[in-house]
């Protein structure tokens, strides 16, 4: 995620003392990495098959809905036992803010998803809050001080914008903004296991702007190719766009991914200065219980310079339904994880985190999302990476408790 929110808010506390998936459609989507977990909400009434009794006028049986409409309000509460002054979560970009009820996202949405009788995709989706502009604050402003036009207050409330084609042999093409198809989550925590997403969903990017080239192949593999303008940056830094290539399989509720992305994230272009990012998940999505695994690596260089940055690092996500009725259902989720960031890349400062995450979340139907989520995160940074207190000081560790609702609606049409 925004390799700059950690910079900045530091050096704002120097002064004073950052598609989501979307849930299944009509027809099988095809597989683009995985950007969210399935909707664990307790399964809607069957969808009765069009009755052959209520054709049209010209003798042909009513349509499956291919367009899709809905919103969300994600409200939440984070206690943070350092109790930072400045209420921010360092570190984080869908959380961001603690000690206060806060909307971290608001969003509304429209889609079409690609049929055999429409065969093209369009996706429009809108939001706002403080996890927004968190997301949003290392966009790039190219050629500063004459830049213009460009930058967080242009984009950031852009949260989805592409459309596509899917062409008869099962090729798509897509363009515009669009979800990262890199590690595991998506930036709306309703798109999610749990509300609180790993350290390497925020290292990497929630969001791409370019082109997408997918092709399915024989067994339950498909492959895509991605041209796009940067590292989560709807604005390009320099003059030469980055790239991701990735193979994926799946089979019921077992899928896999292997990917890369490479390129300059520099102004200089030379290739031996280009990062190359490697993404690797298994999900069996399963019912009573699921698991998730992601592993990242990654380096980028910085010529005669400075060493290479490195970092790596991973998580596991264990789900599991402890009771599920026709209106309800409770569900536990743990997950415990590490990220290596030697050379301060992914979040500013040289550090090994290490956090686990549990808790209980309960679901109204399709309608409402209740969730409490303890957290403990460790960083082995020398100097601390967690805000503390009034004056700001910096922490190894902290304990959080977080209680999320989220109410949202979704129709097709």
């Amino acid at each position: 995620m925004p390799i700059d929110l950690i910079a900045l808010t530091m050096a704002a506390a120097t002064a004073t003392a950052t598609a989501p998936t979307a849930t299944a459609s009509t027809e099988p989507a095809p597989a683009e990495g995985f950007g969210g977990f399935s909707d664990p909400s307790p399964a809607a009434e069957p969808v009765p098959a069009p009755d052959p009794r209520e054709a049209t006028r010209e003798g042909q049986v009513p349509r499956t809905p291919t367009w899709v409409a809905g919103a969300f309000v994600d409200v939440a509460y984070l206690f943070n036992s350092n109790f930072p002054g400045n209420h921010i979560y360092a570190g984080a970009v869908t959380h961001p803010r603690t000690g206060e009820i806060t909307l971290p996202v608001v969003a509304a949405y429209v889609r079409h998803e690609a049929s055999e009788q429409e065969p093209w995709r369009f996706e429009l989706a809108l939001h706002a809050g403080a996890a927004v502009d968190a997301l949003y604050a290392g966009e790039p402003t190219p050629g500063r001080p004459a830049s213009a036009y460009a930058g967080p207050e242009v984009w950031k409330h852009i949260a989805l914008a592409n459309g596509g084609y899917r062409f008869a042999s099962g090729t798509e093409l897509d363009a515009g903004l669009m979800s990262a198809p890199i590690g595991v989550g998506a930036f709306w925590s309703k798109d999610n296991w749990t509300f609180s997403p790993a350290w390497s969903s925020n290292a990497v990017p929630y969001y791409l702007m370019g082109a997408r080239l997918a092709q399915p192949l024989a067994a339950g593999f498909s492959v895509e190719a991605w041209v796009v303008n940067g590292w989560q940056t709807i604005g390009d830094v320099n003059r030469s766009p980055s790239g991701l290539v990735g193979l994926y399989w799946s089979r019921g509720d077992v899928s896999a991914v292997g990917q890369v992305f490479f390129g300059p994230e520099q102004e200089e272009l030379a290739p031996d200065t280009w990062m190359v990012h490697g993404d690797t998940q298994v999900i069996w999505d399963g019912r009573p219980v699921g698991v998730a695994a992601v592993f990242d690596v990654g380096r980028e260089g910085f010529g005669d310079l400075a060493a290479d940055s490195l970092w790596m690092g991973g998580g596991v996500w264990v789900r599991g339904f402890a009771w599920e009725g026709r209106q309800a259902s409770l569900v536990l989720v743990g997950h415990p994880e590490v990220w290596w960031d030697r050379d301060g890349r992914s979040f500013g400062v040289p550090q090994l985190l290490a956090s686990a995450t549990a808790g209980p979340s309960l679901y109204f139907r399709d309608l409402l999302q209740l969730r409490l989520e303890y957290r403990y995160d460790r960083s082995l940074a020398s100097d601390g990476f967690f805000f503390r207190g009034d004056a700001l000081a910096l922490a190894n560790e902290q304990h959080n408790l977080m209680l999320n609702l989220l109410a949202k609606f979704e129709r097709p049409f």
